[in-house]
Formats: C-alpha cells, sequence, structure tokens
C-alpha cells in the first residue's frame, strides 16, 4: 500500500514537473519571442534615429551653408555699396574741385576786369588832367576847333536813315563857346540829317577838357577828348 502511494506520489511529481516544464517553456518562448519583438523594435527605432540624426545633420549643414551664402551676399552687397558710395563720394567731390576752380577763375577773371576797368579810368583821368595842366587855353580852344572840324565832316559820312530821332531839339555841350561859323554849320549839317530844322542849345562843360557832345534825343555823338582817350585806350592796351 506504501508502494502504490509513493509510486503515485512519483508519478504525480512526475506530471507536475513535466506541466511545470511545459508551462516554463511556454512562458519562456513567449518570453523570447517579446524579447525579439522589443529588439527588433530598438533596432528599428535605433535606424530611425540614426536617420533622423542624418537628417538633423543635413538640414543643418544645408542651414549652415545658406547662412554661409547669404553672409557672402550680405558682404557683396556692403561691398557694392562702398564701392558706389565710395565713387559717388569721389564724383562728388571731383565736382566740388572743379566748381571750387572755375569760381576762382571766376573771381580772378573778374578781378582782372574790374582792374583793368579801374587801371583805364584812372589812366584817362590822368590823361585828362596832364592834357588840363599842360595845353593852356589857347591850344585847347585851338584843339576845340579841330575837334569840331573833324566831328561835323564824320556825321556828313552818316547816312540820314540812321538818325532815328523825334525831335528837332539839339543840345551842344562844349568846353569853349562855339563860334558863329561853327553854330551855322552845325545847324545845316544837323537840320539836314534830321530833316527839320533844329533848335539848337548850347551848354558850357568844363569837365569836357576840350572837345564837343551833341544831343539829340537818344541820338549821341560824342567828340569830346575824354571820348577820344577812350578809344585810344584798347589800342594802346593791345599795342603795349
Amino acid at each position: 500500500m506504501l508502494i502504490h502511494l509513493f509510486v503515485l506520489q512519483v508519478i504525480t511529481f512526475i506530471a507536475l514537473i513535466f506541466v511545470l516544464k511545459m508551462l516554463f517553456q511556454r512562458h519562456l518562448s513567449n518570453a523570447v519571442e517579446r524579447l525579439k519583438g522589443l529588439q527588433e523594435d530598438a533596432v528599428l527605432k535605433e535606424s530611425q534615429l540614426h536617420e533622423e540624426l542624418d537628417r538633423a545633420k543635413e538640414e543643418r549643414s544645408a542651414e549652415v551653408e545658406r547662412g554661409k551664402q547669404e553672409a557672402r551676399k550680405v558682404i557683396e552687397r556692403a561691398k557694392m555699396d562702398a564701392e558706389m558710395l565710395r565713387s559717388s563720394l569721389e564724383q562728388q567731390a571731383r565736382q566740388e574741385k572743379e566748381t571750387i576752380i572755375n569760381q576762382g577763375k571766376e573771381n580772378v577773371e573778374r578781378m582782372k576786369k574790374e582792374l583793368t576797368v579801374e587801371m583805364e579810368e584812372k589812366a584817362l583821368k590822368l590823361a585828362v588832367d596832364i592834357i588840363k595842366y599842360t595845353l593852356a587855353e589857347k591850344e585847347r580852344q585851338t584843339l576845340q576847333y579841330q575837334i569840331i572840324e573833324d566831328l561835323i565832316n564824320e556825321i556828313e559820312k552818316i547816312d540820314k536813315d540812321k538818325f532815328f530821332v523825334k525831335t528837332n531839339k539839339v543840345e551842344l555841350s562844349a568846353s569853349f563857346p562855339l563860334t558863329e561859323e561853327e553854330k551855322q554849320r552845325l545847324e545845316k549839317i544837323l537840320s539836314e540829317k534830321v530833316g527839320d530844322k533844329i533848335e539848337m542849345e548850347e551848354k558850357l562843360d568844363a569837365e569836357l577838357i576840350t572837345g564837343i557832345v551833341i544831343r539829340i534825343g537818344d541820338f549821341v555823338v560824342d567828340g569830346s577828348l575824354k571820348n577820344k582817350l577812350q578809344k585810344v585806350l584798347p589800342y594802346l592796351k593791345k599795342n603795349r
């Protein structure tokens, strides 16, 4: 009886061991399968992670390259702007220099002209003063007579159509009184040129030194010594 009980216990133990082994193997197999699945997932995720990292590196490299290209473009634009600014400043400086030089030349020319005019006026005044204080009154009267003779001859040569006057009033300014003969000759020749009998008014002007000035409206015939000297100055300046 005891032997049967022992055998039954042994069989039961063996069966229990077999059942446990079967259960263990099944759980182990499931665990291995899950482990393999986890490992595959891990490998897949690692591969995806590497791909993400590579893509991130590529994107970063591309972004860095784009940044470098933008920086190069900015530098090039800055260089171009700087070159344009430099060129503009140089051109402006040249224009300002030319303007200053031209203004300087204009000022020099203006000063030369003013100085020339001033010198001519002083030379004319000096010449008039020399004649005034050198020639005696009788000599200046004789000179006026000759000037009037020359003036009458010049008036005779003037075409009548060139006397654009609307008046017959004539004003004579002379350094010395005219003789009756001179008055008659002037009245005759001027009446012919004007086309009407003239009314002549004579005035004495000591500032003329010698000579005569005839005014018929806006028409002026200057036969003064001063005017003759003014005509001589350009000739003297040209041939000095």
